[in-house]
């Protein structure tokens, strides 16, 4: 793979795997990477319809994808201390964050907002979002919801993959996403590994990824 790509030839990585590659250098040199895991009998004409253009892909990733073989603990919903502490040689974010994936089309997210800033446990809550297709190209998008517990006396992820919804947008479309935001999701195993919703503020965050640059975040209060 280095030797065609020092010879100047135009190259596409195609990743045929079971599991987490060690692929840093492929994502600093090559332009283009495309994750196919294990596509079976027919995943020679899928991928070759992807880089001819007849598909527009809009998957995402369901895992985290780590820098090196020495990269741990590499997971998008991780305690709040858990970056504090650098590698001497690499950077300490994953190479890949969860949710991850690109496509020919390219989308924004505006407006995020909620019905109501404070609930009580046992209300529903309503999320809504813009999402708009910038490109010319019609395209899908997999929104996703993330929570996070701001205050809680066992200590809880940074986010939490609540919801996620896959729209399909034409060139230039803006459409308005809504989530509902349940009892159950703002449920978590206390110390008794006992359901429990403790009152104070949570934080919402919608958008393509879970890397903090591509969400969208607003705060609302459980009384």
């Amino acid at each position: 793979m280095e030797a065609v790509y020092q010879s100047g030839t135009p190259t596409i990585v195609v990743l045929i795997n079971g599991r987490p590659l060690a692929t840093e250098w492929i994502d600093e040199n090559i332009p283009a990477v495309i994750e196919a895991w294990e596509p079976g009998s027919l995943g020679g004409l899928a991928v070759a319809q992807v880089i001819y253009g007849d598909v527009n892909p809009s998957g995402k990733l369901p895992i985290t994808i780590p820098r090196s073989v020495g990269h741990q603990l590499s997971i998008y919903n991780h305690k709040p201390s858990h970056y504090f502490h650098k590698y001497v040689d690499a950077k300490s974010t994953p190479l890949y964050p969860f949710g991850h994936g690109l496509s020919y089309s390219s989308f924004v997210y505006q407006n995020l907002e909620l019905s109501e800033e404070t609930i009580s446990i046992n209300d529903e809550l309503k999320v809504r979002v813009e999402v708009t297709n910038t490109s010319a190209v019609a395209g899908e998008e997999v929104v996703q919801l993330y929570l996070n517990d701001k205050y809680c006396p066992i200590t809880r992820p940074v986010k939490e993959l609540k919801a996620f919804r896959r729209i399909h947008l034409n060139a230039g479309e803006t459409q308005q996403v809504t989530f509902s935001i349940t009892k159950d999701m703002l449920q978590y195993l206390d110390k008794d590994f006992k359901p429990s919703i403790d009152a104070g503020e949570f934080t919402v965050m919608v958008g393509g990824s879970s890397a903090n640059n591509q969400l969208l975040s607003i705060p609302f209060v459980v009384k």
